[in-house]
């Protein structure tokens, strides 16, 4: 697979670690940001003393 990658030169095979990157920081963050946010609407109900409005958010959390 190397010699099949080298045959492109130096700046698409950079582009292209550049491209998979990124898309794996995406498909990684997203799902990341989703639980911490999650996470923190839960414990603003729980010290609200709302704990059926936590039970539902975290319920929320885990679909999306």
């Amino acid at each position: 697979m190397a010699l099949f990658i080298a045959r492109f030169g130096t700046m698409t095979t950079l582009a292209g670690h550049q491209i998979a990157g990124n898309i794996g920081a995406v498909l990684y963050m997203t799902p990341l940001s989703i639980g911490i946010a999650s996470s923190t609407l839960v414990a603003q109900a729980l010290g609200a003393h709302r704990p059926e409005a936590a039970r539902t958010l975290s319920r929320h959390g885990i679909i999306i």
